[in-house]
């Protein structure tokens, strides 16, 4: 009896059936994802120049008033060593032979502490490096906090242009820009010192136009310069590829943005790995790997502030965005990164944390606008008629549309200004919180212009962005038994100490050190000087009390403070 075989399969075969796979997934996209047309042409003529005119204005508007916000803050001694100090001598010393290198950390709390480490260690921002030949010519914060706001700003132009184009109305394009200048998650990125991921917004409110306009090498480009502001925006970007392939049907540019953004995150982390003394980046930590995230998931609906946080983002959209839930997906792993972070500031609603958000949010208020309009349309025919009746029926079509943009958008901005804490004005608007340079402000630089351009420092927090253009600049208290000088300002805050009862110890306990004599102290400030190199006696001299003129010139209203000073000069008593 013989006996049959299956005959193998052919190559032809499995061919044939992989493709009738792929063909019934594109069947399936087709019927239920919906498809992004392409964009219209520009508008032409006085329409485009009028709405172009009026963005550019309102980025000037915006450069100025943001501007003039931020450098007061560092004048008046409000920026922070982490990250304006941090990123101001990592420039600074990549143009004085000390290529990436920061000595800036909170050796406290934070875990990210790795110091005299390569920047690479801690984050991987290629993109950073277009701004040494600029830090070479012009260095300073004042240099960053102008690139920041300008650079930001310059996000408004392509938000023009998509809402123009897809509403084909200037008007439509102008609202939009205005939305994406002034959306509180964005105010919360640019006034909080300087990060790199901050121009991550600008490059992919670009790459977001450009895959509506079917620009590809403007995609390339805003996507490659995008990513390189921070390790973290390859999941934006290949969420965009999926959004290419997946809503515009070009199945071959999409893979070949997702297989970029995949091979660009494998490069980040092998670069932070080997950069790195522990192998990762410290801030690695906030997350425990990839299942402490999936483990993690589970607190976003156990902690009220971590529902908060995406309650803030849905907020930013003017509810709009519940128009078209589908653009809330590229930004989804973001979203849930913050979400499920150990660091309370990645869900607080503010800060850089959100940078990379912010041009989805745009996107999520400009299909939510014409979704609700094309809802709204469809259940107003009545009203339509009675339009076409009263004026020309040509116009009518366009007056219920022009009165629909502008009540959503009302009602939208209206929504934003209503957020809680009312994000957008609070609390730069507020006359009581705008920066003031007082007279113990003006104080400081005095102290400054005391301290060698060459020698080690270790300084308040808030005094660090002032010194940090030095080979070694240090957080207080890191350091404060070598350095060769220490800044202190009591009346500022504690961090990155935990409470002021910890500080006020740390203080003591270094004055009673022996290693530094005293320099100078006056209304709060406290200089200090190593004893390196005098006699045994002397390096063993305790500082017991500071003299009366470090006690306040002005009424302090912090009775911590004031119990600092009693307890520093016995100031009051």
């Amino acid at each position: 009896m013989s006996q049959t075989t299956t005959p193998a399969a052919k190559p032809h075969d499995l061919a044939k059936e992989r493709f009738v796979v792929f063909h019934k997934i594109f069947q399936w996209t087709n019927r239920y994802i919906p498809e992004i047309a392409p964009l219209q042409p520009r508008l032409s003529g006085k329409k485009e120049r009028t709405g172009l005119i009026i963005t550019v204005i309102l980025m000037l508007i915006f450069i100025a008033f943001f501007l003039t916000y931020i450098v007061r803050l560092q004048n008046a001694n409000l920026t922070n060593a982490e990250d304006m100090g941090i990123m101001d001598q990592v420039l600074w010393n990549t143009t004085h032979g000390q290529f990436w290198r920061e000595t800036i950390c909170n050796s406290i709390s934070d875990t990210n502490c790795i110091v005299g480490a390569s920047r690479w260690a801690i984050h991987f921002e290629p993109s950073m490096l277009l701004l040494v030949p600029i830090y070479w010519l012009i260095p300073g914060p004042h240099t960053l906090q102008f690139i920041q706001i300008t650079g930001v700003s310059i996000g408004a132009l392509p938000a023009y242009w998509l809402g123009s184009r897809r509403w084909q109305n200037q008007w439509a394009g102008v609202l939009l820009a205005a939305f994406y200048l002034f959306n509180p998650a964005l105010r919360g990125v640019i006034i909080d010192d300087f990060h790199m991921v901050a121009l991550a917004a600008p490059a992919l409110m670009f790459a977001v136009y450009y895959m509506f306009s079917r620009n590809n090498l403007g995609l390339f480009i805003a996507v490659i310069f995008a990513m390189g502001t921070k390790e973290q925006v390859p999941l934006d970007v290949f969420m965009i590829g999926a959004m290419i392939a997946l809503m515009q049907r070009r199945w071959r540019l999409g893979a070949v943005i997702a297989g970029l953004s995949v091979c660009w995150a494998v490069t980040a982390l092998w670069v932070i790995h080997a950069a790195s003394p522990i192998g990762e980046s410290p801030t690695a930590m906030r997350y425990n790997g990839v299942l402490g995230v999936i483990t993690h998931l589970k607190l976003i609906f156990t902690t009220p502030s971590r529902l908060l946080y995406l309650a803030h983002m849905f907020d930013d959209t003017a509810w709009l965005g519940i128009f078209a839930p589908w653009t809330f997906l590229p930004p989804l792993p973001d979203l849930l990164l913050n979400a499920v972070s150990s660091s309370q500031t990645q869900y607080s609603g503010y800060f850089q944390y959100n940078a990379d958000i912010i041009p989805f949010l745009t996107l999520a208020v400009l299909e939510g606008l014409i979704s609700a309009h094309t809802l709204l349309q469809k259940f107003i025919p009545a009203l339509q008629q009675k339009i076409a009746e009263v004026f020309h029926k040509q116009y009518s079509a366009k007056i219920i549309s022009a009165t629909l943009m502008i009540v959503l958008m009302v009602a939208g901005t209206a929504e934003i200004l209503r957020t809680p804490g009312n994000r957008i004005l609070n609390p730069i608007l507020m006359s009581n919180t705008w920066p003031a340079i007082t007279a113990h402000v003006n104080l400081s630089y005095s102290f400054y212009q005391m301290i060698p351009p060459n020698a080690s420092v270790t300084a308040q927090a808030n005094l660090v962005p002032h010194l940090s253009e030095r080979h070694e600049i240090y957080q207080y208290p890191y350091n404060a038994v070598a350095a060769q000088y220490v800044l202190l300002d009591i009346t500022s805050e504690y961090y990155p100490e935990l409470n002021y009862a910890d500080y006020g110890s740390s203080v003591k306990q270094l004055l009673q050190s022996g290693l530094y004599s005293l320099v100078r102290a006056q209304d709060g400030y406290i200089l200090l000087k190593l004893n390196s190199g005098l006699t045994a006696s002397t390096k063993n001299a305790a500082i017991t009390s500071l003299p009366k003129s470090f006690c306040p010139a002005q009424p302090i209203s912090n009775p911590e403070v004031i119990q600092l000073f009693q307890q520093l000069a016995q100031c009051g008593s």
